[in-house]
């Protein structure tokens, strides 16, 4: 059975076998955007779209065409366990057994180089804690057999990023594009609210609307480095809405990562959207409904590197935007631009629990009102815990000091939670959280939320599938004079796809949308029902 990303060759020749779990990314998601099925979601600052804390694709993926032919240098083929080899932990995979033949290399095996060789003899003695760039490099896929992969750091607030060369996405073609259209009935496209039904020129009128969509994405795999594109942009088409009869989505997001070495990786996530609607499932999104069309991005860059086998720093720098089209000073969609500077101390003390202790800082630096530019300080710590071969958890918590430059500061606690559970063999169930500070738009005002993200994905055949999510806000607003509000926002999705043949795809999605405030001025319902079709090649 072949060995998978040996860092030192003489690893081959050991007694006892070396667990290894994989650095992995995945950039993107097919079911990522509660909002709007048609709609692209929007990595705001300090986020991206939902990435599971593990790999945690079902078994069966309706769509995922797997070529058959002989593998090409750039690609994976998974090696298959033998039945002479030994379980021991039930994370050691792509080894032989005890006393036998050492295993074959994988392609993707990397060769420490004969600079390493006075360090063989260390290596040989290391235990299932070992990392690599601090996790380690391959895993037993549980039910689909060994798997080789790669693990990557995910936005701020999400949990690692994985890729598995061979399953779910990354069993697709190299380049892919497609195009879909769509019909749907949306009762409230301008999300009027309850106390502004009696206004004249804004009554709640519920419309149909047709769907465009085309997407291009290409992905590069190879043994050190991966590289994935997704381009997409289309638009909602109203057939009777008061104002603004189309939404127009745009999206492009790439992902980048490579092993410079046994011990070092560099990565890059990079999103960028123009939007409509605003996007609930971003932990990081603004969650307000008359900012109108808006531009947003985030780009993060990460730089892992293993000091020594229980102990790795991570050093990032993330870039962000959101850019309302039609902005003003006095509007409450202040657009701003936000720089986040992060260090994260990780420490393993087993092979299932990584100990993190991690500082942030950020500059906001907001376009039209000066007055709000601040910084905040951020004090975490936390543990990665691979509970199971099935589920991955991550967990942050501290304290975040906020600075304005105009004057005055606040303090809040700070938490952040991604989960990662595959559920069975073809199901998976993904959630996120975050609890801090949102941006304000008064010098001196508190404004904390917590947010909830979960979706859950199944394959009831491998032509038919189906995805459910939920996305919960709630906001308490304090001003410094005032009376303090709170708002609750719930956003419910539901999803069936269905492949008539590898080119072609139906679909039915309905979504539902609620704000409650505590003053009752905003409070609004939505209800949307969409029918699509789908060509790929």
């Amino acid at each position: 059975m072949k060995s998978i990303f040996l860092f030192h060759a003489p690893l081959q020749h050991a007694c006892r076998p070396l667990a290894v779990i994989v650095l992995a990314a995945c950039s993107w998601s097919d079911v990522t955007f509660a909002q709007d099925p048609g709609a692209p979601g929007s990595p705001a600052p300090g986020g991206t779209t939902p990435a599971p804390a593990t790999d945690t694709t079902p078994a069966v993926v309706p769509g995922a065409v797997k070529d058959t032919s002989k593998p090409a240098p750039d690609t994976v083929s998974p090696a298959t366990p033998t039945p002479k080899e030994k379980s021991g932990s039930p994370f050691r995979t792509g080894e032989s057994a005890r006393g036998g033949t050492p295993a074959k290399k994988s392609p993707f095996a990397f060769e420490s180089g004969t600079a390493d060789a006075d360090a063989s003899q260390k290596t040989r003695r290391l235990t299932d804690r070992e990392p690599a760039v601090e996790a380690p490099a391959a895993t037993r896929g549980g039910d689909a057999g060994t798997e080789s992969r790669i693990i990557a750091p995910g936005f701020y607030g999400r949990g690692p990023q994985v890729v598995t060369p061979g399953q779910g996405q990354y069993a697709r073609p190299k380049y892919r594009f497609g195009v879909s259209v769509g019909i749907g009935f949306d009762d409230n496209p301008n999300q009027v609210t309850n106390a502004n039904l009696g206004v004249v020129g804004r009554p709640r009128k519920g419309t149909g609307f047709t769907y465009l969509n085309g997407h291009w994405d290409a992905q590069w795999l190879k043994p050190r480095t991966v590289f994935t594109v997704n381009l997409e942009a289309g638009g909602n088409f109203f057939f009777d809405r008061p104002g603004d009869s189309t939404d127009a989505n745009a999206r492009l997001a790439l992902f980048y990562v490579n092993k410079i070495n046994p011990r070092s990786q560099f990565s890059t996530n990079a999103t960028f959207a123009y939007l409509s609607q605003p996007d609930f499932s971003n932990l990081y999104a603004s969650s307000s409904i008359v900012g109108g069309d808006y531009f947003t991005g985030s780009t993060k860059f990460d730089f892992s590197y293993r000091w020594s086998r229980v102990f790795t720093t991570v050093t990032s720098a993330s870039v962000n935007l959101l850019k309302y089209v039609n902005d003003s000073p006095a509007a409450i969609s202040n657009s701003f631009w936000s720089f986040i500077f992060g260090n994260e101390f990780r420490f393993v003390s087993s092979q299932r629990v990584t100990w993190v202790a991690e500082g942030r800082y950020e500059i906001a630096r907001f376009i039209n009102t000066a007055s709000l530019d601040s910084q905040t300080a951020y004090i975490l710590a936390g543990l990665d815990w691979i509970a199971s071969r099935r589920m991955n958890a991550t967990f942050r918590t501290g304290a975040s000091i906020r600075s304005f430059d105009a004057g005055g500061s606040s303090a809040a606690p700070y938490v952040e939670a991604s989960l990662g559970y595959r559920t069975g063999r073809h199901s998976t169930l993904t959630l996120n959280g975050r609890y801090g500070f949102e941006q304000s738009n008064v010098v001196g005002d508190d404004n904390l939320s917590y947010r909830l993200g979960l979706i859950y994905q199944h394959a009831f055949t491998s032509r038919l599938s189906g995805n459910a999510g939920l996305n919960f806000i709630h906001t308490n607003f304090n001003p410094r004079t005032g009376t303090k509000t709170t708002t609750d926002i719930y956003d419910l999705n539901f999803g069936l796809q269905y492949r008539l043949d590898r080119h072609f795809t139906i679909g039915a999605r309905y979504s539902y949308t609620l704000q409650d405030t505590s003053t009752g001025l905003q409070n609004f319902d939505r209800n949307r029902i969409l029918l699509t079709g789908q060509y790929e090649y």
